[in-house]
């Protein structure tokens, strides 16, 4: 789910899509390399409690694919934060998530 078109991001765009999916890259000791993002399923090694920012992924991955112009994703990555937001009552995150979509729209 890396944004297609990264490598032609200047060095601080590429920094700022990389902060706002929070991403991680992990070496250990025999050369490997492990990455990690705030949607992947394996967030727990980095982030135990990721329900609680289930809504703030989905926020971070919808402002990016919004930046990069592919707004029908951005939309659902949106509308999929709403409904985290909503499960685990953190109504804040899902208003701020509406709003984000109102604003896409504009």
């Amino acid at each position: 789910m890396v944004p297609k078109g990264l490598d032609h991001f200047t060095a601080e765009d590429r920094r700022w899509v990389y902060g706002r999916i929070r991403l991680n890259v992990f070496a250990g000791s025999d050369g490997s390399l492990i990455a990690t993002w705030a949607l992947t399923k394996d967030i727990g090694v980095i982030y135990v409690d990721t329900h609680h920012d289930e809504g703030n992924a989905y926020a971070r991955l919808g402002e990016v694919l919004a930046r990069l112009g592919r707004k029908d994703e951005a939309r659902e990555a949106y509308q999929r934060g709403i409904g985290k937001a909503d499960k685990f009552g953190h109504s804040g995150m899902a208003d701020d998530l509406r709003l984000a979509l109102i604003q896409l729209n504009e």
